[in-house]
């Protein structure tokens, strides 16, 4: 019993301290469990904080390096900058061309705005035949500092033997020199001169100065005013003026019951020589001629007269041939020419006419029944031209060779 009492405690001792043990390990695995547990929850804060502080350091280095790196672009920038301000001056935007004449690579180009305007006020170019021009452009000094001289020049004319007729003779010269110094944002015209003659499309001239902030001259160079109404002049003289109307006729009267009714009829001839000249500076044209011209006519009236009234018809007819031989200088096609150029006009009117005189009263009254002057018929009887234009064409090298073939 004593073995089995001792045997029983024994194992009651040894499951109680299983018992313990287990719930000392179980405490201190669960004590550990929490402890890992608390230090891993602490570690993922320290982690998070970790984490923000370096996202924080990232952004705060991003910062730092975009401010750095803005600070060399700027850096950069302005020495850039300073270079191109002190570079060597170059012309910037666009070159503006424009015609010189109606040839497709006959232009004058310029980069200077003013120039520009200049050259465009002197009229159109594109229909100008020939011309002749120079242009030159220059900047001295740095972009931002720097001295502008430009100069143009031009001579041109629609004047083309070989142009279709009925144009208006055009022409223009001018020549332009401008100095301009800049610096930074300002700017001084230290010299600018200017002088035009054109006729395109209007005659006009002017001559311009003006040296830093003074205008010296700035008007007319030639006093154009009268020759603007000459530009185009013709002058007509009467050599002979002869008048035949007092020629003889005949009338007879006839009574209608007691009224007398006179017929009649007559004739009228006349003679006119005029001397005729003019010219024209537009189209460069130039006439001379005499014209003679020989007119008839024919009168017929029947009228009635009694004490207190007078009334009429009359019927009026004339006709007129006109000669004119002359001489026609057509400068724009080349050309001198002799003709001989006929006028016809005809003329028929037929009057009324009455007159009332009673004692205390008195009226007349004339009225035109009927008129008709057709238009005058012209015609030319003979013209001959003789073309000057191989004074003014100018062969070129491929007529040139032919004429050397030929000759060979």
């Amino acid at each position: 019993r004593v073995v089995h009492r001792v045997r029983h405690r024994v194992r009651r001792a040894v499951r109680r301290v299983r018992h313990r043990w287990r719930r000392v390990v179980h405490r201190v695995r669960h004590r550990v469990r929490r402890a890992v547990h608390r230090v891993r929850r602490h570690w993922r804060r320290v982690g998070r904080v970790v984490r923000r502080v370096g996202r924080a350091i990232g952004r705060v280095a991003q910062r730092i390096g975009r401010g750095v790196r803005k600070a060399i672009d700027k850096v950069k920038a302005f020495k850039k900058k300073i270079f191109s301000m002190f570079a060597k001056a170059t012309f910037k935007g666009n070159q503006v061309c424009m015609p010189a004449s109606r040839n497709s690579g006959d232009r004058i180009c310029l980069y200077d705005a003013k120039m520009v305007s200049f050259v465009q006020s002197n009229g159109d170019f594109s229909q100008f035949s020939s011309s002749k021009h120079f242009e030159w452009e220059k900047l001295i000094g740095a972009n931002k500092i720097h001295l502008y001289l430009g100069v143009s020049a031009y001579m041109g004319t629609n004047f083309d033997c070989n142009g279709p007729a009925g144009r208006d003779f055009r022409f223009a010269v001018f020549a332009k020199g401008l100095a301009r110094m800049v610096a930074f944002s300002k700017e001084l015209e230290i010299f600018d001169a200017h002088a035009f003659l054109r006729q395109n499309p209007h005659l006009d001239n002017r001559g311009y100065l003006r040296i830093v902030r003074a205008t010296i001259y700035d008007r007319q160079i030639l006093n154009l005013d009268k020759a603007r109404n000459k530009l185009c002049q013709n002058y007509k003289k009467n050599i002979l003026n002869k008048r035949f109307d007092n020629m003889p006729g005949y009338s007879f009267t006839v009574m209608i019951g007691p009224i007398p009714v006179n017929f009649g009829f007559g004739f009228t001839a006349g003679l006119n020589i005029d001397f005729d000249a003019g010219y024209c500076f537009n189209d460069l044209t130039a006439s001379t001629g005499i014209t003679p011209a020989v007119d008839a006519g024919v009168r017929a009236h029947a009228k009635v007269s009694i004490v207190i009234l007078k009334a009429g018809v009359e019927v009026e007819g004339l006709y007129t041939y006109q000669l004119t031989p002359g001489a026609e200088l057509k400068g724009m096609q080349c050309k001198i020419c002799i003709n001989v150029k006929s006028q016809q006009r005809f003329r028929l009117n037929i009057n009324a006419a009455a007159d009332i005189n009673i004692i205390v009263y008195k009226k007349s009254w004339r009225k035109t029944l009927f008129s008709v002057a057709p238009p005058p018929k012209h015609k030319t009887l003979f013209e001959k031209c003789v073309s000057f234009k191989n004074l003014f064409h100018r062969r070129s090298d491929n007529e040139a060779l032919i004429s050397s073939n030929q000759a060979a």
